[in-house]
């Protein structure tokens, strides 16, 4: 209700409030949809230019300063480059728990293992397994071989 009678008395820009409403859906689409951070960076735009433009008038200080813009736009662009950066950065590292933890590491048989399945023992856990090759129980390596070990 305040901002409703603030707008009423100070000469605003709608076309500047829409563009700020509009930085702020960008912002919110850009967490649900990928972007690769265009939607972010339409966000900033949208946001800085509203805001320059939101006080329609000729006295300076009832204009919004490009000091107080300026700062806010590139902290907002910091914050989400910096959420962004992390985000990919854990989307391209291994997972640590569940079974996509064990792609490509070596674990024991505990019974014969090959196509059809058996039991490894890694990382102290017990889990079902198959292998292309047979692999006798208790070993790392191939059935076949007695000096080499295969993973």
């Amino acid at each position: 209700m305040l901002a409703f009678y603030a707008f009423q008395t100070l000469p605003v820009n709608y076309a500047g409030l829409l563009l700020i409403l509009i930085g702020i859906v960008l912002f919110l689409l850009e967490v649900k949809l990928t972007s690769y951070g265009a939607l972010t960076a339409g966000g900033i735009v949208s946001i800085t230019l509203g805001s320059v433009m939101l006080f329609d008038s000729t006295l300076p200080f009832l204009r919004v300063s490009l000091t107080v813009i300026l700062p806010a736009a590139l902290v907002t662009a910091l914050f989400f480059f910096i959420t962004f950066r992390l985000a990919y950065t854990a989307h391209l590292r291994k997972p640590v728990t569940g079974k996509e933890s064990l792609i490509g590491l070596q674990g024991i048989t505990r019974a014969e293992t090959g196509p059809s399945g058996g039991m490894v023992r890694v990382h102290g856990e017990i889990w079902s397994a198959w292998s292309d090759d047979l692999i006798c129980a208790g070993r790392k390596g191939h059935c076949r071989s007695d000096t080499g070990i295969k993973g």
